[in-house]
């Protein structure tokens, strides 16, 4: 039986930022719907997501399937049995795991290429950690927290850095 290893191949091309190892066919839909072109500027891409809970969670696993190259991922929390039937990355060996660590795992296993900058910090506008976060730096944002003030907060940062957002009610 050939190992894990055996079944990946090293992408050659011109250097443009397109995944170097990855499974053999893991973006050839994508590709044949946007095109290469599309598919490797999607790995130069910064996306921040704020909250990996029901909404927040999926979207991590979609911009990790869609070769998005660096993923924020923002969240102080930790997964408890309350999330189980409704976050898709609360799982029984996932309880009172921190959500940042889960997820950063979870993105790695569907590529191991993807940058992820973990954030384990509850988003209040103005607090210390807020202000270490470079909003400057991302090409997107998502926005799936639930406390209206930090998520007010976010979008008023984000015009202000010029990032375009996309925010979720929950």
């Amino acid at each position: 039986m050939p190992h894990k290893e055996d079944s990946f191949r090293m992408m050659t091309g011109s250097g443009s930022g397109f995944i170097k190892k990855c499974p053999e066919n893991a973006y050839q839909r994508t590709i044949r719907l946007f095109g290469k072109e599309a598919v490797e500027a999607l790995f130069s891409k910064r996306v921040a997501v704020f909250g990996l809970g029901g909404v927040g969670g999926s979207a991590v696993e979609a911009l990790a399937r869609s070769n998005i190259g660096t993923i924020d991922v923002i969240d102080n929390d930790f997964y408890n049995e309350t999330n189980l039937n409704r976050q898709c990355m609360a799982l029984i060996p996932n309880l009172g795991r921190r959500k940042t660590d889960v997820c950063e795992e979870r993105i790695h296993d569907i590529n191991p290429e993807i940058r992820v900058m973990k954030h384990p910090v509850f988003y209040l506008p103005g607090s210390e950690e807020a202000n270490g976060l470079e909003f400057q730096n991302y090409d997107y944002i998502l926005d799936a927290i639930d406390t209206v003030s930090a998520k007010i907060g976010l979008i008023l940062e984000a015009q202000k850095a010029q990032v375009p957002i996309i925010s979720c009610m929950g």
